[in-house]
C-alpha cells in the first residue's frame, strides 16, 4: 500500500501504529522532502533504564522494497542514535530476492514554519568516531578548509568558539567556496544534531561542498 508523508498541523508527534508508545520527532523551521511514496516506517523510543536513557528500536514493519522512514524520539542522545543508524544502514546493506534498487533511507522532523512532516535523505552518510587526538590531527589536515563543531552549549568554527546566535544564513554566506567538515559531540540531543544538520545543509546548498563523512567526537 502506497502511503504519502501527510501534511501535520503543528503536531510534534509521531505515535507508534501499534501500540501507546510515542515518538517525539526533533523540531526544526527549515522544509525538506515531503513527497515520499511506498515507505516503512521504523520506531526508535526514547526509554529509562536504570534510570539511563536508551534506545528502543522497533524494526518490524520494514519491507525490503520500500524506502524507509526512521522516527527518532528528539530526547535521545547522539550516542544512543549512532548504533541505530548503523543498524538500519546495515540492514538495508543486506541484499534478498525481495530488495529493489533506488529505495532510501530517511530521518523525519517536524518542521514547525510549514506545518508539515519533512524528511532529510540519510543514504550517503557515513559516521566516523573520533577520539580527541584523532579530531585535533583531522583538523590540523583540513586546516585550509571549514570545519564546524557541534557541542551543546556552543558550535566552533574552525576551532573559533561562537554563540548559536551566530549560527545564521549570513555566516554560511561567506563559507560557501570551501569544502565543508562536520564534527558533532557524541553527548548532544539528537534534536540538536538533526537540527544543525538541516539547517546547515539550507545553507550551503552545494552538496559537493559538505564532507558525506560525520565525524563523532567521543570526548
Amino acid at each position: 500500500m502506497l502511503k504519502k508523508i501527510l501534511i501535520l498541523g503543528l503536531v510534534l508527534f509521531a505515535f507508534h501504529s501499534c501500540g501507546k508508545k510515542k515518538v517525539e520527532l526533533p523540531v526544526i523551521p527549515f522544509s525538506g522532502v515531503t513527497d515520499v511514496y511506498n515507505t516503512s516506517q521504523i520506531w526508535v523510543f526514547y526509554k529509562l533504564k536504570d534510570n539511563q536513557p536508551e534506545a528502543e528500536v522497533n524494526l518490524n514493519n520494514v519491507i525490503s522494497t520500500t524506502h524507509w522512514i526512521i522516527n527518532i524520539d528528539k530526547k535521545l542522545i547522539l550516542k544512543d542514535v549512532v548504533p541505530v543508524l548503523e543498524t538500519v544502514k546495515n540492514k538495508r546493506q543486506k541484499k534478498s530476492p525481495h530488495s529493489a534498487e533506488g529505495m532510501q533511507n530517511y530521518l523525519s522532523y517536524s518542521d514547525s514554519k510549514s506545518a508539515k512532516m519533512a524528511l532529510y535523505p540519510v543514504d550517503s552518510l557515513k559516521v566516523l568516531i573520533l577520539s580527541k587526538p584523532e579530531y585535533e590531527n583531522l583538523t590540523n589536515l583540513f586546516k585550509s578548509d571549514i570545519n564546524i563543531r557541534i557541542s551543546d552549549n556552543y558550535f566552533a568554527l574552525n576551532d573559533v568558539k561562537l554563540d548559536y546566535n551566530s549560527f545564521t544564513n549570513e555566516l554560511f554566506k561567506q563559507l560557501r567556496s570551501k569544502p565543508v567538515h562536520l564534527y558533532f559531540d557524541l553527548d548532544i540531543s539528537y534534536q540538536k544534531y538533526l537540527e544543525k544538520r538541516v539547517m546547515i545543509q539550507s545553507f550551503v546548498p552545494d552538496m559537493s561542498l559538505i564532507d558525506h563523512t560525520e565525524y563523532m567526537l567521543s570526548e
